[in-house]
């Protein structure tokens, strides 16, 4: 009764999966977002969910997650990064003029983190007045795309953050 461990997966088929997009707005010559309908999209993962007490007071948690997102139909948009679809991975899709849109099918969904690992500790002192608990947690997402235009520009390394705290309940 000490050890609880929970999973899941999860597969979901999206027809018109609304995404926010920046695009660039020559009138106000700034970058602004928008919703675009993506005509169809996958999102399919893994979650594992571990809770232990291997003594009183003492609770610890580990979590890991896999998600794969893709677009399978999406065109035709253009990167406000890459109005003229140049850089490295550019999918020229239709030229009229100066617009250059791009098919963005086979590109990950942004800001999805394809692999993230948490883990948490937390004891608690049982004082007369009250209880004091201390509490670390340790994250680490892998890199991602904030974008649906997959370019090195949008791209978010994989990085780590370590927290503690102290919480006193009178």
């Amino acid at each position: 009764g000490n050890l609880q461990i929970n999973a899941s997966a999860f597969y979901y088929d999206y027809q018109d999966l609304q995404a926010v997009m920046s695009t660039f707005e020559p009138l106000l010559n700034t970058n602004t977002s928008l919703y675009a309908n993506l005509p169809k999209a996958t999102i399919k993962g893994i979650e594992f969910e571990t809770i232990w007490q291997p003594i009183d007071n003492l609770q610890i948690n580990a979590n890991y997650a896999y998600l794969d997102s893709e677009i399978k139909k999406a065109c035709c948009f253009q990167d406000p990064d890459d109005p003229q679809a140049v850089q490295p991975g550019a999918n020229r899709a239709q030229v009229s003029g100066t617009v250059v849109l791009q098919d963005l099918e086979g590109a990950r969904l942004g800001a999805s983190t394809p692999h993230r690992v948490s883990l948490n500790a937390n004891y608690t002192w049982e004082f007369e007045p009250g209880n004091l608990t201390l509490s670390t947690s340790y994250v680490w997402r892998d890199k991602t795309y904030f974008s649906v235009f997959n370019r090195y520009y949008n791209k978010a390394k994989a990085w780590e953050q370590i927290d503690a705290r102290l919480l006193w309940n009178d």
